[in-house]
This record gives structure tokens, sequence and C-alpha cells, in this order.
């Protein structure tokens, strides 16, 4: 979005009280217009905030389904000298099990 520069005219001190009174009007309908174009591109970032926000939510659901899906699965890992080892996800730490019952944790 490109930065657009406002200006507001200045009332000059010489004019007559009608003229005055004319470009005070003009430059304080000038200002409630930069006001509303300020407020409207505010709303509009408010807008698309949300709606990236909005993807990331849906995205951390998807993940957080797929680590409920394999949270507690055993996996074979394989045998040597009838010692088997499993692999179980507990939470986010791998538990290394083995048919002797000694627990080996990394995280």
């Amino acid at each position: 979005m490109a930065y657009t520069p406002y200006t507001v005219p200045i009332i000059a001190s010489d004019l007559r009280h009608e003229e005055m009174i004319q470009q005070m009007c003009d430059t304080l309908t000038y200002l409630d217009h930069v006001a509303s174009d300020i407020f409207t591109r505010i709303s509009r970032r408010v807008a698309e905030n949300r709606g990236k926000l909005a993807q990331l939510n849906s995205r951390i659901a998807v993940a957080e389904a797929k680590v409920n899906r394999i949270k507690g699965v055993s996996v074979f890992i394989g045998s040597h000298k009838s010692v088997v080892n499993y692999r179980k996800i507990v939470g986010f730490a791998v538990v290394t099990v083995t048919s002797q019952q000694n627990y080996k944790t990394k995280s």
C-alpha cells in the first residue's frame, strides 16, 4: 500500500470574516475526509489481519489434529538379541521402551 501524504490548508489571517469562515468550513470538511480515509484504511488492515489470523488458526487446528492422531501410537523400531525396542510418542517427548523395562527419554 502506497503512502499518501495529506496536506491540510492553513487559513490565512488577512481575510474578511466571511471568507475566513468559508475557508474554515472547507478546511474542516477536508480534515473530516482525511480522518475518514485514515479510519477506512485502518479498518481494511484490521480485516486483512483477521483473515490472516483465521487462516493461521485453521492451520494450527490441522496441526493439533495431526499431533493428537499420532499421540500415543507405538511404532516397532527393531529387535536385537530378544530385546524389542518401541518408540512411543507421549506429548512432545519421544520415549524408547525395551522389553527389559529400561526407559530412555529424548526431548
